[in-house]
């Protein structure tokens, strides 16, 4: 049954104030509370007081006995100190911050008289108004030290926002503070607790004398509320409020609030769901312990209560999508990759200075010289070096040996987010483009088991991501197991040895091409055509490939990483569990560092001593679909359901109501409405004797 509304009793607000946090409170009967607000973040609670000075008589007030003759009260000098509420057993905690003296002249020509009036903010005004973050705590060898820069939650021990993130499990539990494998063996992710203390701890405002101001810290069960692993999360040149404000994730339907507990300030995190909801990870999201339920029909002291329904921020599904889907895979020429230079470039290129006036008239190592300048011209620059995609490229990977069976390189995404592997995906080939890197790390093993998005999150070494690798076909050495593959530009890494079978002196560079989803080879220390050994036609002798060196033309393998263009993404409720309406109205949400990365199975991963090593099973090194399927689970919590927000007066002032409370209904019987919102401010008039409380939703930041 709902409670009904408690009478209220007309109060007077007892007021202390003290100088300094550590010293001791002092009453002040003279000083009077007109208002009073109290807020969840990310606003600030306030309060208004007033100190009345001159010549006045005054009845008992508090611990102050009544006046048997006139006295003079001089001016207040409280700008600065701090302040505590007591009122119909609740106390308000704060410091004055603003001050207005409304004169009102001399009495007798001798005695001013006049009000003061002051406004105070809650102690959390203090986090706002501290110096911005600009700093980090790390370890190394010998203990912690600061360094005069911040590192990103989650996000990469350099700072750097990027795709390819080093070290992103940067968290010491032990020292709690910011680390990497070289000083911790086995770093761990923030959680948004850890996140939360590590600011309290190292950032809390202090005085001159380096003394912390108001100590904060965690209520006891915040951290059950905050127990989730960070997303990378930038704080640099925020205050500390700010900071926690957009730690405590909205998108979780998470309220923060405070206390105090003997002298410290506690932060207190509720949920704004009356009942705890299990995520598709297998993680629970608690329900608010503190719901209440009204019926104030009949309640005499009520007055306005406005209740505001809306359906235009309730949506039937709502859909998550994060980074376009990537592939990792290995293409050939002949299969899937074809020359983009004219054949009559080519003949350019072979008559080099042939046909340049005095060409005949020079010795052979001039006219060697001559042909290398012209066959290196701007013209002929794609000449043996750019590839594309063919025009019929149906998709498909390759690998060695080319095999017509290949799988596909791009599959299929269905709306819940489910990819088919053996269905190509409908792309438009002309945008796709290689991208610089492969979302596989330096030192890693990708090809002696099994993919999986922790190989690639491994922190035991803490490297970048790959370039595209260029792998070509040189003459075995070995007799037995060796094909003779090198890469790319360490072709020459054997020239040293004076091999017979390595003989090469020149390396081949490998970059994408920005116009087309395309390769460029170039050759380091060689003409270009040392590429084509096979489909070069010298003009002379000295115009020949030395013996043993130089690349057959259709000899090279590449592994590539493209986007394609469908998404990483994930929606709740499944496509086959949509209700059957006329229209169905969904949220798209927009998530950033969201992927899902896709290895080919028999994608050339590395070459050792010549052989081709390579990934049987493939799989998935990077896929945030689970954390997108929980991100659709709570903004559907929100988004999925009537919520109302609550608007009332009181004549009087009660205690039943508290910021972060979770009224679920109001009413009984045919006037039982639902609300699900929680109360956000309660504010105080004093002096008119009333109350005000308001719950509100708004727009919940889902995608922060």
């Amino acid at each position: 049954m709902p409670a009904s509304l408690p009478i209220s009793s007309e109060i007077r607000p007892v007021v202390y104030t003290k100088t300094t946090w550590a010293g001791d409170w002092i009453e002040q009967p003279l000083m009077v509370a007109g208002s009073l607000s109290v807020a969840a973040a990310p606003s600030h609670s306030q309060a208004t007081l007033s100190w009345r000075y001159g010549r006045t008589m005054q009845p008992k007030i508090g611990s102050r006995k009544a006046d048997s003759a006139y006295v003079t009260i001089p001016r207040g000098d409280y700008l600065g100190n701090y302040v505590k509420i007591e009122f119909n057993g609740q106390t308000w905690w704060g410091v004055i911050q603003d001050g207005i003296d409304s004169r009102d002249g001399l009495l007798d020509d001798v005695t001013p008289t006049g009000t003061q009036s002051y406004t105070a903010f809650g102690l959390t005004w203090f986090l706002d108004q501290g110096m911005p973050i600009l700093k980090s705590k790390i370890r190394y060898t010998g203990g912690t030290l600061e360094i005069d820069r911040t590192i990103p939650f989650n996000g990469g021990t350099d700072s750097a926002a990027r795709k390819n993130a080093v070290g992103w499990k940067n968290y010491d539990a032990t020292n709690k503070c910011f680390t990497d494998a070289s000083q911790t063996p086995a770093p761990t992710a923030w959680k948004a607790s850890d996140a939360i203390s590590y600011l309290i701890a190292n950032f809390t405002p202090k005085n001159a004398a380096g003394t912390v101001l108001v100590q904060y810290e965690l209520a006891t069960d915040a951290a059950t509320y905050l127990d989730y692993e960070l997303p990378r999360t930038d704080y640099d040149g925020l205050t500390l409020w700010q900071a926690i404000v957009r730690l405590v994730d909205r998108k979780r339907g998470l309220l923060l609030m405070t206390d105090v507990v003997g002298n410290k300030v506690r932060l207190i995190v509720r949920s704004q769901n009356a009942a705890s909801i299990t995520l598709p990870s297998g993680g629970v999201i608690p329900a608010n312990p503190d719901t209440r339920s009204y019926n104030f029909d009949r309640a005499y002291n009520v007055s306005n209560p406005t209740i505001s329904t809306t359906l235009l921020s309730r949506y039937d599904q709502v859909i998550c999508l994060g980074e376009r889907a990537g592939s990792v895979f290995t293409i050939r020429p002949q299969t899937n990759a074809e020359p983009e230079w004219s054949g009559d470039r080519q003949t350019e290129y072979r008559q080099g200075a042939s046909l340049l006036t005095g060409y005949s008239s020079l010795n052979d190592s001039d006219k060697a010289a001559a042909n290398e300048d012209r066959r290196a011209a701007d013209d002929l620059a794609r000449v043996y070096s750019w590839w594309k995609m063919k025009a019929a490229w149906d998709g498909r990977s390759d690998t060695d040996p080319s095999s017509v069976s290949a799988p596909y390189a791009l599959p299929k995404i269905d709306a819940d987010g489910v990819a088919d592997l053996a269905t190509r995906a409908d792309v438009q080939r002309s945008g796709l483009r290689i991208a610089t890197f492969l979302p596989l790390r330096q030192g890693l093993d990708y090809h002696t088991a099994t993919i999986t998005p922790a190989t690639n999150d491994s922190d035991s070494v803490d490297a970048d991501f790959l370039p595209p690798i260029l792998l070509l076909k040189t003459t075995a050495i070995r007799s037995s197991g060796d094909a003779g593959w090198v890469h790319g530009e360490r072709l020459n890494a054997a020239a040293a040895s004076q091999s017979s079978k390595r003989p090469n002196n020149f390396s081949v560079d490998l970059s994408v091409r920005e116009d087309a989803i395309g390769l460029i080879l170039k050759t380091q220390g060689a003409p270009q055509h040392y590429l084509a050994k096979d489909d070069f036609s010298s003009l002379a002798a000295f115009d020949d490939i030395p013996s043993g060196e130089g690349i057959n033309k259709q000899d090279w393998l590449a592994t590539i990483y493209v986007q394609q263009d469908q998404y990483c993404r994930a929606q709740y409720p499944l496509q086959a569990d949509l209700p059957s309406l006329d229209l169905i109205r969904p949220l798209i949400l927009r998530i950033a560092n969201a992927f899902l990365d896709y290895v080919v199975p028999g994608t050339i991963l590395a070459v050792k001593a010549g052989v081709l090593q390579k990934t049987t099973a493939g799989g998935y090194v990077r896929d945030d679909r689970p954390r997108l399927k929980d991100i659709a689970r709570l903004a559907y919590e929100w988004h999925g359901q009537t919520r109302r927000t609550l608007s009332l007066s009181l004549r009087g002032i009660v205690s039943s109501f508290s910021v972060g409370h979770l009224i679920t209904t109001i009413g009984a019987g045919s006037t039982l409405e639902t609300i699900n919102t929680a109360i956000t401010a309660v504010t105080y008039d004093f002096n008119g004797g009333t109350m005000q409380i308001q719950t509100q939703f708004g727009e919940l930041d889902f995608t922060a």
